[in-house]
């Protein structure tokens, strides 16, 4: 400890023990801030609350919104939501692919699906396809399937650099073409 704060320290005591007004107003001067302390670590644990209630309130709303598109979502496409807490004996093959896609999508809408009566998603056997009439067909012989078409070769072109000039000076005002 250094001398000076000894000193500090020994006229502070000797004010405290014989002045009776340096007590009255130390003793108020503690008071006052024991409670701006108090009303601080308050202020900041009752926001810490706060913004985490804040923060929970949101998410759990989030969710809601999510739940509820999800549910909207497999009504549009013809897929029935079984009930919370009862696990069906049967699900569909589709039920799960429109669920993915629902959840991915919440938004999703598939206009004038003749098949939404059927779970929304008819896997076609091989060489078979959906003639305009929305009924199942074989492929006619002859007719492409799609593992017989070929992707165009797309090839890109690098750009032509452009040329390299040199910087106009005579448009400022401070620079003289000499």
């Amino acid at each position: 400890m250094s001398l000076g704060l000894a000193v500090f320290a020994s006229v502070v005591l000797v004010l405290a023990v014989y002045h009776k007004g340096f007590r009255k107003v130390a003793l108020w001067a503690i008071a006052v801030t024991v409670i701006l302390v108090g009303l601080a670590v308050a202020a900041y644990f009752g926001y810490d609350r706060y913004t985490t209630w804040k923060l929970d309130r949101a998410v759990k709303k989030q969710q809601a919104e999510t739940e509820k598109g999800v549910q909207d979502c497999m009504a549009r496409l013809g897929t029935p939501m079984p009930p919370k807490g009862i696990a069906p004996d049967f699900l569909p093959e589709a039920y799960f692919n429109n669920l993915t896609a629902c959840q991915a999508y919440p938004d999703l809408h598939i206009p004038n699906d003749p098949f939404a009566a059927f779970g929304g998603h008819v896997v076609l056997p091989p060489g078979y396809m959906i003639d305009r009439k929305g009924e199942v067909a074989p492929i006619p012989p002859g007719r492409a399937s799609f593992s017989d078409i070929v992707p165009p070769d797309v090839t890109f072109t690098k750009p032509k650099p452009k040329k390299n000039r040199k910087p106009r000076n005579d448009y400022l005002p401070f620079r003289r073409n000499v």
